[in-house]
This record gives C-alpha cells, sequence and structure tokens, in this order.
C-alpha cells in the first residue's frame, strides 16, 4: 500500500503541507496557498503523475490551510436547559440535561470550547464510563474538571481522564483524542446529537456518505475526499505570531465545511442501517475537515465501545435530520454527491500547483 516515505518528497516543495490519497485512487496533495503554475518555479511545481503503489498515479492540488478547531470563548447560553425529548433544534451551546454527542463542552484551565464526540465505555478493568473529544479540548491535567456547557455557564459533568500526546518527538501524530469520565451523579444520553446512538466502530470504505454533528456546525454531510493523508496542521503560534505546524497521519479529509469549536465532533458512516463511528474531528480549513481515524483513538487510548440505548429507550431521542432517511434514498444521495465531488476535483485540480 502507499506509505509516507514513497511521497514525502513532495512536502521539500513550495507550499506543500501533505498528501494523500483519494477514494477514486488519485494522489492529493494539500497546498497552504494555490497559485498559477505560471508563478511557479519548476522545481517547486507538483508533478502530474507520482509513483505510488508501485504504479503511475495522477495528483490533484488542493488549498488547505487546516488548523485545529477549538473555539475561544465563553458559551452562548440557552435561556431554558434543553431536554432531548423536546422537538424545537436546541442551541449546542447552552447546557443539556442529559448531556449527549454534539454539544460545547469546556475544559477547566483551558481557554477554548469545544465539542462532546462519542459517548463512550473504555473496556479495561475500571470500564469507566464517558466520552470523546480531542486531547487540545481538554489540554490540562489529568483530573481536571469538564464543564457544560462552560466553566462560567455551566455545571460541571466529569473529569479528564486520559489524553494522547501531541509533543511525541518527530514522528506523525496518530491521534488528537481525549477520554473524560462522567461524575457518578450524571446520567448521559447514548446519543448524538441528530444522528442517534452509534453501534460500534468502523474503518472508511471507498464512498461512505459521513455525517458529523459538531459545537459550531451543527449537523454537516459529506464524503471522504482523501484517506491515508499526511498533513501539517497548524497547532498554534509562536512568541512572534508565526504558525506551529505538526504533522498528523494518516488522517481523514473530508468534505464538510466545519469551524472553530467543532473539535472533538463525532465523524460517523450512515453506510449501514445503524450509524458507525469513523473518525474523531479535530481540525479543518479551506472548506474541508479533518479527522483522525477511530482506530488509531483506540489503539492509543482504549480499547472504547460505543454508548448502546436501553432496549427501553423510547423514541423521541433522536430529533433532527439523522436516521430516518430511506436506504435507497441515502444510496442514491451518496451517488449523486460522489458525482459532485468529482466534479469539483477536476475543476478545482485543473490548471494550479
Amino acid at each position: 500500500g502507499m506509505t509516507r516515505d514513497q511521497l514525502a518528497f513532495l512536502k521539500d516543495l513550495k507550499n506543500v503541507r501533505g498528501f494523500g490519497r483519494s477514494p477514486s485512487g488519485r494522489i492529493q496533495v494539500f497546498v497552504e496557498r494555490k497559485q498559477p503554475i505560471d508563478e511557479l518555479d519548476n522545481a517547486d511545481r507538483v508533478p502530474h503523475l507520482v509513483d505510488a503503489d508501485d504504479r503511475l498515479r495522477t495528483t490533484n492540488v488542493l488549498e488547505a490551510p487546516f488548523r485545529l478547531q477549538s473555539r475561544a470563548g465563553t458559551a452562548e447560553a440557552d435561556p431554558e436547559p434543553w431536554d432531548v425529548r423536546e422537538e424545537r433544534e436546541p442551541n449546542r451551546r447552552g447546557e443539556f440535561q442529559p448531556p449527549l454527542g454534539g454539544i460545547q463542552i469546556q475544559v477547566e484551565g483551558v481557554p477554548g470550547v469545544g465539542t462532546m464526540g462519542y459517548p463512550a465505555v473504555r473496556r479495561t478493568e475500571d470500564g469507566a464510563l464517558g466520552f470523546l473529544t480531542n486531547e487540545h479540548v481538554a489540554d490540562a491535567e489529568i483530573g481536571a474538571g469538564v464543564y457544560q456547557p462552560s466553566l462560567k455557564e455551566g455545571r460541571k459533568i466529569g473529569t479528564v481522564a486520559a489524553k494522547t500526546d501531541r509533543e511525541n518527538g518527530e514522528e506523525p501524530v496518530a491521534a488528537d483524542a481525549a477520554f473524560c469520565v462522567y461524575d457518578e451523579d450524571i446520567t448521559p444520553s447514548p446519543h448524538i446529537l441528530n444522528i442517534g446512538a452509534v453501534d460500534g466502530w468502523a474503518e472508511p470504505e471507498k464512498h461512505d456518505w459521513l455525517e458529523l454533528s459538531g459545537r459550531t456546525t451543527g449537523y454537516g454531510n459529506g464524503l471522504y475526499i482523501s484517506l491515508d493523508s499526511h498533513v501539517d496542521i497548524t497547532v498554534g503560534e509562536d512568541a512572534d505570531g508565526n504558525d506551529i505546524k505538526r504533522e498528523f497521519g494518516p488522517v481523514l479529509v473530508y468534505t464538510v465545511d466545519t469551524s472553530g469549536g467543532d473539535s472533538g465532533s463525532a465523524v460517523i458512516s450512515k453506510a449501514e442501517d445503524q450509524p458507525a463511528g469513523e473518525a474523531l474531528h479535530f481540525a479543518g480549513g479551506g472548506g474541508l475537515g479533518v479527522g483522525c481515524p477511530i482506530t488509531a483513538v483506540n489503539d492509543e487510548l482504549g480499547p472504547f465501545e460505543p454508548v448502546m440505548p436501553e432496549p427501553s429507550d423510547a423514541g423521541g431521542t433522536n430529533p433532527g435530520n439523522g436516521d430516518d432517511t430511506d436506504d435507497a434514498d441515502d444510496t442514491d444521495e451518496r451517488s449523486r454527491l460522489q458525482r459532485i465531488v468529482d466534479l469539483i476535483v477536476r475543476v478545482v485540480g485543473g490548471g494550479d500547483s
């Protein structure tokens, strides 16, 4: 299969931030800023063909100023706490009783807010009940309090129990993830807002129709545009205001236009009747989102299992447009969207470096 070493030379070119493989087999090349090809030196032009997987593959260039997507600031509180049995579309930045995936959280000692991702059980000796989010959302000491929706305007619902290490030397960061354990007095919902309960974990398939539930974007959907990707992500700024970048990979890139505050969102597949968790969203830019595979999250911090509803869990706990679409309609929509994505890739990728 395609390896990072095979295509590492691309990052020596001007503005190139990384690369990946499209579902159709093209090599996606991610750049800081696209430029007309006649403005580039020959040595900095992305080649039309590259050798990968023991065959020549065509390249496509995409503008991708990817950044971590926590958001600084306080919550915009709902006047009334929102209950999952209500029909109205909630303010995801408000207080939720019970808490569920897709809503705003803030960790003690962290200035930004993010998204509660997957309700999950850690399958180790403690069998802890909690949820997954990003390490940079929970960038505090183990044991730091987690509040919903924020420290200023919410209540404590849990603590940070485990997180990945972003400063792991020269190797690419495999996952930006954290596991937070619920306090004993919290009874959470097993659902993700607008999506429902997740039935298990899965690896992305070639044309998976994916859905995301985030604090800022709300409900979003799209398709994978790049698999097995290795990309430099802006993780902060130095004292002089220059971007600090770290390489993450392999990661997934998809056509969901995410925003600050969406970090930690669940990225799930609707290829089957029941949603399956495939990634944990952590970065984005240029109209694209970036997630670490849920398999990497399990390898780094798990193993985890998604929380399933009790058999007596009645309807009404999944408001919105998540999982009531007919299977045939889903298939037709995925095919239509894939054709649109392929067209966009051809148009955007033409003539630029």
